[in-house]
């Protein structure tokens, strides 16, 4: 039994901080939300579900200013239940867009928010659709 193989991973930097979009090829989907510690990085990985992806898309077209979903980190003693937030909203004519966690907020710009939606409508296909 082979670990699932790795489709789509994209990075999205920003300053000190950087979200990567996972997408593998048992319909596995993964958000990372990394911050830079000096020289090393600390990760936290989230699995999504499509419905939650949805709910994004709806946010990047405009159709929804905010959604919020509750995930869990860690294990045992360790487990941590974080908030992640969604949002846009118009600033100088263009629209921002968001995604946060309490450790860091990373906003997209508009080339980042076209590819991040066609990454999520492809994404939404494939785990829909058997291949």
């Amino acid at each position: 039994n082979n670990p699932p193989r790795q489709l789509v991973k994209r990075s999205f930097f920003g300053k000190g901080n950087c979200f990567k979009y996972l997408l593998y090829d048992d319909g596995t989907i993964m958000f990372h939300f990394g911050t830079e510690q000096g020289s090393q990085w600390s990760w936290k990985k989230v699995k999504m579900n499509d419905a939650e992806l949805g709910e994004i898309l709806l946010v990047l077209e405009g159709r929804k200013e905010e959604v919020t979903f509750y995930h869990s980190f860690g294990e045992g003693e360790k487990k941590i239940t974080t908030q992640i937030w969604v949002n846009s909203k118009q600033e100088k004519g263009k629209r921002a867009f968001f995604i946060k966690v309490k450790e860091l907020s990373k906003s997209f710009n508009e080339g980042e928010q076209r590819v991040l939606e066609a990454l999520l409508n492809h994404s939404l296909i494939r785990v829909n659709l058997q291949f």
